[in-house]
């Protein structure tokens, strides 16, 4: 099946995306072997019964964006993407997000979903905001607001770490060449 041929290039440039020099931190959500492998296992499935596809975005002959997309009942929601990180200043994400919206207007397709989450690139593509509101119901409200406190920190402090390595990267790739 085809479908199961594009994946490992959608998985190689998922992981390369987070070497990328751009604002926005990306992370390799495709790491875990784990996740692989249910992609692997479920995507050709749902691409037999027409619900699932790897768009590729190539340049002279070579790939260099992939997106993976699911579709039903004329909704199509764009899932794992990638791109080379050295294309990521002609915002290659955006051009083959626009390739894949296209095809999904030629096909008839009604309503394209971005995934939950407020990331920015997703405003330029709609106007409808979404809030998500969580509720939790505790025996001990205390207990679930400590538990909550300590994931935001936590989550804080590995931004704010991931922000000032790439700082000093830039810093000593900028430096160390020059010694």
């Amino acid at each position: 099946m085809e479908v199961a041929r594009f994946l490992p290039i959608l998985f190689g440039l998922h992981s390369a995306r987070p070497e990328a020099r751009t604002s926005i931190r990306h992370l390799d959500c495709l790491k875990p072997s784990r996740r692989r492998a249910f992609l692997l296992d479920v995507v050709p499935r749902l691409a037999a019964r027409g619900e699932a596809f790897v768009g590729l975005l190539s340049v002279d002959g070579s790939v260099v964006a992939a997106q993976l997309c699911l579709g039903k009942d004329g909704v199509r929601s764009l899932y794992y993407s990638g791109y080379r990180p050295t294309l990521a200043r002609y915002s290659i994400g955006m051009l083959t997000t626009a390739a894949i919206l296209e095809d999904a207007v030629l096909r008839g397709v009604h309503g394209v979903e971005f995934l939950r989450g407020a990331n920015r690139f997703k405003s330029r593509w709609g106007r409808a905001t979404r809030i998500e509101t969580d509720r939790v119901l505790a025996r001990r409200p205390r207990t679930v607001r400590a538990r909550e406190g300590y994931a935001r920190g936590r989550k804080a402090l590995r931004k704010r770490l991931h922000r000032w390595r790439s700082l000093l990267e830039r810093i000593a790739s900028a430096v160390l060449p020059q010694i």
